[in-house]
């Protein structure tokens, strides 16, 4: 017949021991490392941030896209803004350039 092993009981001192080492782990775990509640935290605001830089970057590609069918449809446009923004003239015309004064 074989005799039944009594448990040992865990003195305090070791008992303590590992109370300490899991919790350090857990907290370890939880806080510390990729899929800690941190880094999911700051991945989640980074991810909203991407999502409004999204959306403004869609409203600056339709701006953008009009332009480019205003210069190809309106050829007056296109004239105004080669006048206004490169100082183009025609041969005839000479074309004077006031600057304001900084007060």
């Amino acid at each position: 017949m074989t005799r039944l092993k009594r448990r040992v009981p865990l003195s305090k001192k070791l008992k303590y021991m590992l109370f300490v080492i899991i919790t350090g782990l857990l907290f370890t775990i939880s806080f510390v490392g990729r899929g800690s509640f941190l880094s999911i935290y700051r991945n989640r605001i980074k991810a909203n941030q991407n999502k409004e830089q999204y959306q403004e970057l869609l409203v600056k590609i339709d701006e953008t896209d009009a332009e480019i069918n205003r210069f190809l449809n309106d050829d007056e446009y296109l004239v105004k803004y080669a006048r206004e923004e490169f100082g183009m003239q025609r041969k005839d015309e000479h074309v004077i350039k006031l600057i304001e004064a900084d007060q």
